[in-house]
């Protein structure tokens, strides 16, 4: 549970709300400033220079995080029972070895790729929508957050439904 939900969820939380924001934000005032369509004027492909290195970049970040939060998470689980139960090293990677399939780790990598990739791609997208005004970029970040949790929610429900 810890590695396969709580780590990926925790910190999609993390970055949803960090990155994001920030995201829609800097994409949406970029469009009403007029940044996109001067862009457009140089022949700049958009996809190339702005939309898909931010992307991969969620997608890689997503996954070194979610793996650096499991490990700390690991190793501090090991300190709590090293010093509470007097438990020792090789029992605690006996215990974790039989704990962890080929599946576990499978679904650790399918979530945190698709965490990684709604989490910067629903932002871009909905800042790239935002209507003319600078009045708008605020809506436009309160509706690319609700639709990036509703998607982070159903992630999270079809990878929960697999236990079922």
């Amino acid at each position: 549970v810890l590695i396969n939900e709580l780590a990926p969820f925790l910190t999609v939380i993390f970055l949803a709300l960090r990155s994001g924001t920030a995201i829609t934000t800097e994409i949406a005032v970029m469009n009403v400033s007029g940044e996109m369509r001067s862009l457009g004027y140089f022949n700049i492909d958009m996809m190339k220079y702005l939309f898909v290195p931010r992307v991969l970049n969620g997608v890689l970040s997503m996954f070194l995080l979610t793996t650096m939060f499991s490990i700390v998470a690991l190793v501090a689980g090991y300190f709590y029972l090293a010093i509470g139960s007097k438990m020792g090293l090789s029992i605690y990677l006996n215990s974790l070895v039989e704990a962890f399939g080929a599946m576990d780790v499978l679904v650790l990598l399918l979530k945190s790729l698709f965490f990684g990739f709604v989490v910067t791609a629903i932002p871009v997208y909905r800042g790239n929508k935002t209507l003319m005004t600078y009045n708008a970029v605020p809506i436009a970040v309160l509706q690319g957050m609700v639709k990036l949790f509703v998607a982070i929610l159903f992630i999270e429900v079809l990878s929960f439904v697999r236990f079922m």
